[in-house]
């Protein structure tokens, strides 16, 4: 099915994308690689298609998080945690 947005996808996954973009995400987050995967790393109508590790490694890019090698702990090692 050919939607409005000009992709064509599957009837199922027209919800999907559709309600990502009517709800105005940033990104919409799948693992469906067979549906959605010619898509991943594209933006449509606003909303970038991507796998979880493609979201992850953008928002360490960003520095929205921290990797835990990065986080300093003001527990010394051996000390347990309260």
């Amino acid at each position: 099915m050919k939607t409005d947005l000009n992709v064509k996808l599957a009837l199922k996954d027209v919800p999907i994308l559709g309600g990502a973009v009517a709800g105005q995400a940033k990104y919409l987050l799948t693992g469906d690689e067979k549906d959605f995967g010619r898509f991943f790393g594209e933006t449509i109508a606003g909303v970038k298609v991507v796998l979880p590790k493609m979201l992850a490694e953008e928002l360490t890019e960003l520095g929205c998080f921290k990797l835990k090698r990065d986080i300093k702990s003001d527990y010394p090692r051996s000390s347990r945690l309260p």
